[in-house]
């Protein structure tokens, strides 16, 4: 079981702000392009249409003195005038038929719309929109009437009309897309800086979380919100460290009084136990009294320094320790024990196998889980000590060849007051192994157990090795 928290995946603050705040520049951007371009696209079709209206009413005035006989010259003259390429005339009757046109060679594609033409034959005017020629250039398109039998059908080609806005389209997309870049990175400089305060917060929240109940919140940012926001947080730390500190003066109140009462008891079971003579009874029930005291002191002594260690009250003082030879140590205060049992014991270690660490606290950690595994382990059984390391981690394991643990119980064995022996018929009040793991996760470790039920049991720890830099 490994005791490092892992977090799932999120995506940053700073990160999504800055996005969003591209998103919104490049979203003002686009709108007011759109009306600009819609606008500039009107302006045009209207001085467009403008000249259309001219031209037809030029064409109306020559055919009013010309009449039908001299329309096609007239046609071809004022095309010719203007350049047969720019501008383009088709006379037709009131069904579509084509009674005279212009030089059509640069205006193919160009064909006579139905609904255009029926508008105009009941008198409306009507403008369209047209892709002409071999390079599909754009041309605006006016049916209109000349008499009350004929259509006068004009197109203006838009080229030279249209190229100022196609190149402001262009500028657009090209500047559009770095100027999303620079909104994006000067939106998340900005982002970073107004979110410096809660960096603060959150560095502040971390020191707490070490043990420094101290620590408070500089009110530096100048926006009012974030202030009252830091102000806030410090009137709770404010209430919480009073919280804390009225829990530890009662703790160790409690704490003092418990091991008072049972040091008396256990001193005057003890001078019962010294006074003859006395019934076989008085003094079973005096050496109950001394053992179930002694393993209430224990239990409460261990009980108070799970509580130091996961509040942090109480901060370590590491300093360089060869996990190697702390083994050796509890190998040879083992062994005699183990020796009892006729459990043979063997350690394999490693030379300099350096952790910073709390020697006391660490000692403990690893006592506990050599005295499970020859407490554990039946006569004849087998308890091998193991120390690895490479170049970041020191690995200490024990293998017994004991009973085993369940595996629905695995997951819980490191829980306070857990023990797979659901009928508590051995020894022990289930604190041991978490004893253990808030050491162990103390040294920035990790515990482990592999287990089978009736083939014995594998607890591994997983410490950082030191570096002449962080010793």
């Amino acid at each position: 079981m490994s005791l490092k928290r892992k977090n799932s995946p999120k995506t940053s603050l700073a990160l999504r702000l800055s996005c969003l705040h591209a998103l919104v520049l490049g979203a003002c951007s686009l709108f007011s392009f759109l009306a600009v371009y819609t606008a500039m696209v009107s302006n045009v079709h209207h001085r467009v249409d403008e000249r259309l209206r001219h031209e037809h009413s030029e064409v109306a005035s020559l055919f009013s003195l010309n009449a039908i006989s001299g329309i096609q010259e007239t046609l071809t003259r004022l095309a010719h005038a203007e350049g047969t390429d720019q501008v383009f005339y088709r006379l037709l009757d009131e069904r579509g038929v084509l009674l005279a046109e212009s030089d059509a060679g640069a205006w193919t594609g160009l064909e006579v719309e139905q609904p255009a033409l029926s508008a105009a034959v009941a008198g409306q005017p009507f403008y369209d929109g047209a892709v002409v020629g071999n390079s599909r250039e754009q041309a605006r398109v006016l049916y209109a009437r000349l008499s009350e039998r004929m259509i006068l059908q004009v197109a203006l080609r838009t080229a030279r009309e249209m190229q100022p806005i196609r190149d402001l389209r262009q500028l657009f997309f090209t500047f559009g897309v770095l100027g999303l870049v620079f909104a994006l990175i000067v939106g998340w400089f900005i982002v970073k800086r107004a979110l410096f305060p809660l960096k603060n917060m959150t560095s502040t929240a971390l020191m707490i979380a070490e043990g420094n109940l101290e620590a408070r919140v500089e009110p530096a940012s100048r926006d009012r919100e974030l202030d009252h926001l830091a102000q806030a947080f410090n009137l709770m730390l404010d209430r919480i460290q009073l919280f804390v500190r009225e829990l530890r003066e009662m703790n160790d109140s409690l704490a003092h009084d418990l091991r008072t009462v049972l040091a008396r008891i256990n001193l005057g079971a003890g001078r019962l136990l010294a006074s003859r003579p006395i019934s076989e009874e008085q003094e079973s029930l005096t050496v109950a009294m001394v053992q179930d005291s002694a393993e209430l002191l224990g239990m409460l002594n261990t009980v108070m320094d799970l509580s130091e260690i996961n509040t942090r009250i109480v901060q370590p003082q590491f300093a360089p320790v060869d996990i190697s030879e702390l083994s050796a140590e509890l190998f040879e205060f083992f062994e005699a024990t183990a020796r009892e049992k006729q459990i043979t014991m063997q350690l394999h270690g490693a030379d300099q196998a350096v952790v910073l660490g709390d020697r006391s606290r660490l000692r403990r950690a690893l006592a506990n889980l050599l005295d499970n595994a020859i407490k554990y382990t039946p006569e004849g059984g087998r308890v091998t000590v193991e120390v690895r390391h490479d170049k970041e981690r020191v690995t200490f394991s024990v293998t017994d060849s004991g009973i085993g643990i369940p595996a629905e119980a695995q997951p819980f064995i490191f829980d306070r007051f857990y023990r797979a022996d659901k009928s508590r018929s051995s020894d022990g009040h289930g604190l041991g192994l978490s004893l253990a793991a808030a050491i162990i996760q103390l040294h920035g470790g990790a515990i482990h157990v592999q287990s089978k039920e009736g083939s014995g049991s594998v607890f591994s720890v997983s410490l950082p090795q030191s570096t002449p830099a962080s010793s």
